[in-house]
């Protein structure tokens, strides 16, 4: 594993700085690959990189060769407030227009949550690369929440320690509003990744972003501590407030 840290003045740089980097990790995998896959985010964070990758920057990428996935989804239909593709669809697929087959969703709408997390460990087992018996994605974004979860990983639940299955059904603990279940990737998903971009923003996570980096690494305790793990290239793009207490 290798780590990069980068700390931006304010979300506007953030984001930029996001964006490109998006846009580098998929050129050089479409150049060595052929295809680029990558697993979105949800939350805020995010939001502003999917605007510039759909708006000023959409022109940098030859998206013909992009397929895009999600790491977690609300079970909620696909145009539900609280569903992360509606949010994609809003700022970069009404954009980019990419066929059907390229958008990889999470059928959140799907009644029968065990199922559709079955259904989406086989995708991936079958549309990834594989190696070492799991799928590889170019790249995932990953934000954290101020608990310290990852994903749909949260703490107490027991599924950061998960091993033997590629994607699961959530229930969040009782303190997670709105109390939505969830399915989500793995942590051995998420640590073969070739790349993996950590975005954080805000002072309210600065504590935990330190304890995540420095602390002990108890995954059940701070899921994100699966970044620790990881076999790629992590990097954490952070804005000045959430870095505030991390040494210098």
């Amino acid at each position: 594993m290798s780590t990069a840290i980068e700390i931006h003045p304010d979300g506007a740089a953030l984001a930029e700085a996001a964006a490109r980097h998006f846009i580098r990790c998929a050129s050089e995998a479409i150049a060595a690959r052929g295809a680029f896959h990558v697993a979105l985010s949800g939350g805020s964070t995010p939001k502003p990189m999917f605007e510039k990758l759909g708006g000023p920057l959409r022109g940098e990428l030859d998206w013909s060769h992009v397929h895009l996935w999600w790491g977690d989804e609300r079970c909620v239909p696909p145009d539900h407030v609280e569903s992360n593709f509606r949010m994609v669809r809003e700022t970069l697929l009404g954009a980019i227009a990419l066929p059907d087959a390229q958008v990889h969703r999470i059928r959140g709408e799907a009644p029968d949550r065990l199922a559709e997390a079955a259904r989406l460990a086989d995708e991936l087992s079958h549309r990834l690369p594989v190696e070492g018996g799991v799928p590889v994605f170019d790249l995932m974004l990953q934000g954290m929440g101020g608990d310290g979860h990852t994903a749909s990983l949260f703490p107490t639940t027991g599924k950061a320690l998960v091993r033997d299955r590629f994607a699961v059904h959530v229930i969040p603990p009782a303190y997670v509003k709105p109390q939505v279940e969830r399915i989500s990737v793995t942590a051995p998903v998420i640590e073969a990744a070739r790349e993996v971009h950590a975005l954080l923003a805000g002072a309210e996570k600065a504590e935990m972003l330190e304890k995540v980096m420095h602390g002990p690494l108890e995954l059940d305790v701070r899921p994100m501590g699966i970044l620790r793990q990881a076999r790629g290239q992590v990097r954490w793009l952070l804005d000045q407030a959430v870095a505030a207490k991390l040494p210098r």
